[in-house]
């Protein structure tokens, strides 16, 4: 490899751990205004409690217990 070649992909590694880092920053604000949606609204944690929500969360619980 060419030193020009090393120095585009470390350019490139550069750019793609910015982009990941910027990605959960944008995971991390979702996260916490979904969070704040979910203590002040009574509907929403109705719907948490959904049956079918209720099972979907057990079935992942079960899944991650059985790793």
């Amino acid at each position: 490899m060419t030193p020009a070649t090393l120095a585009t992909l470390g350019k490139i590694g550069v750019w793609l751990l910015v982009a990941g880092g910027i990605g959960i920053l944008v995971e991390m604000v979702l996260m916490a205004v979904w969070g704040v949606a979910l203590g002040r609204y009574r509907r929403a944690l109705q719907w948490l409690r959904h049956p079918l929500v209720l099972a979907l969360l057990g079935s992942y619980r079960r899944r991650m217990a059985a790793r």
